[in-house]
């Protein structure tokens, strides 16, 4: 019985029946020994999905496999909080492609993104990003064929700026930025009131 560290790792394996999993082997059917599991988890990683959980008894051996993803999580949350609905109305397609250019540290070219969401079309993926830069969400630079699309202040999403703030930065903000170019600092102005002396306050102008 092969411990779950060395299986993972792809170390070591212990068929049951070398014969048959030799002739399937040679056949194209199965997976050298030992790497399937190792295979599994590198897979996974690459695709930013929950480790896979392997439970191993005397009777049964379990791998749970879950595609979704603890940053994926992290990132929608953000992305909402900075863009409301304007984010959690998008299609599937183009929540996939903002989350990997957000996982890409915001910059994607349009051939990365078609190599890793191989579940769309290309056509469907350049409407998308269309779309995507319509609603201010990505800029693009470079030329058709080579174009570089960038999301638009990651560094709002990271720090879980809410949507208020993204559009209407505080005014303390402002004004630190004016007093960093320069501008003096504003004073307050207090209208002072002259005092007329005691005794010509009180006293009564004649009947």
């Amino acid at each position: 019985m092969v411990d779950i560290p060395t299986a993972i790792a792809g170390q070591r394996s212990e068929c049951r029946n070398s014969i048959i999993h030799n002739l399937f082997h040679r056949l194209g059917l199965c997976e050298r020994q030992g790497q399937g599991v190792r295979d599994i988890y590198s897979y996974w990683q690459s695709r930013n999905f929950n480790s896979p959980l392997l439970e191993s008894e005397i009777d049964y051996t379990k791998l749970t496999l879950t595609f979704q993803s603890g940053m994926i999580e992290d990132f929608e949350e953000k992305f909402t909080a900075c863009f409301g609905e304007n984010f959690s109305e998008l299609q599937p397609i183009q929540k996939d492609c903002l989350l990997f250019i957000a996982f890409n540290q915001g910059k994607a070219m349009f051939a990365e993104l078609a190599q890793k969401l191989p579940q769309y079309p290309r056509r469907n993926i350049t409407l998308a990003l269309a779309r995507l830069k319509e609603k201010g969400l990505l800029t693009s630079s470079g030329s058709p064929r080579k174009q570089l699309y960038t999301l638009v202040n990651l560094e709002w999403i990271i720090t879980e700026k809410s949507q208020d703030d993204y559009f209407n930065p505080p005014f303390d903000q402002l004004d630190k930025a004016s007093e960093s170019k320069g501008a003096p600092p504003k004073k307050s102005k207090v209208k002072q009131v002259k005092q007329l002396p005691q005794n010509k306050a009180n006293k009564l102008p004649p009947k």
